[in-house]
């Protein structure tokens, strides 16, 4: 995190005023404000706050699936928020794994064949195999999903996101359906991913404790972000207790 990040150049996104509003009624409602942000290479953001605040929100709009109200965000040269739809699938399946809280694996599918099935999205895929084996599931890979425990499944999901080596690992509460330990392994799993494939992390959390185990933490409130923060020396999420 030292110097170099600050040039524009090395940001992996960039936020610039981004604001969401969606429409209830006669209503209009303000889900996110005036948030500025950039994401660096090989580091793990965790996005802080209670629920209501703007988090999944936010992930939605990082990742494609959704678009600003004003503002931008910019990969590269693409503004998403101008992009035509063509674009945004491109940057969805080559460039964004996706890791949610229920796992959303295709259950008539094993292990393997989650986890292959977006390695045919890109060109050069991680060798599933290997990624089986590094996640702790080579023995688990013809198993389908509901032969598996929920800490295996989520390896699995993680897995599946990780193959195409994406630039950028969007995760939305990921342990949320796990008990304490499970999640603590899972956590353990995604805090080694910023090092051991250079994506960049962001975690979704409303659990205070797990921010200790990033790079940088974000708090939105009321869909502003109202603190950010960096850890110096963030905690093994082996060490975490809630």
């Amino acid at each position: 995190m030292g110097g170099s990040r600050e040039l524009a150049d090395t940001c992996v996104l960039r936020l610039e005023r981004v604001t969401k509003r969606y429409r209830q009624g006669p209503r209009e409602l303000t889900v996110l404000r005036e948030v500025d942000l950039s994401l660096w290479p090989g580091e793990l953001l965790v996005v802080l706050g209670p629920s209501g605040s703007g988090k999944t929100t936010l992930l939605n709009l990082m990742g494609g699936l959704d678009r600003v109200s004003t503002g931008h965000i910019r990969f590269g040269e693409l503004d998403l928020a101008t992009a035509t739809a063509a674009q945004l699938t491109h940057y969805r399946r080559h460039h964004v794994g996706f890791v949610f809280q229920f796992f959303n694996l295709v259950p008539n599918l094993t292990a393997y064949e989650n986890v292959e099935l977006a390695a045919y999205l890109v060109e050069q895929p991680l060798p599933v195999d290997d990624l089986l084996e590094q996640f702790g599931l080579a023995d688990r890979k013809t198993h389908f999903p509901a032969q598996l425990s929920g800490g295996e499944q989520q390896r699995v999901a993680i897995a599946r996101a990780v193959v195409k080596r994406p630039a950028l690992l969007l995760c939305d509460e990921p342990t949320g359906a796990l008990d304490y330990e499970t999640a603590k392994d899972v956590l353990g799993l995604i805090q080694e991913l910023p090092e051991r494939f250079g994506t960049t992390v962001v975690l979704v959390t409303h659990n205070q404790a797990i921010a200790t185990i990033g790079h940088r933490v974000i708090r939105l409130r009321s869909g502003e972000v109202v603190a950010v923060s960096r850890n110096e020396t963030p905690l093994a999420a082996s060490e975490l207790i809630w």
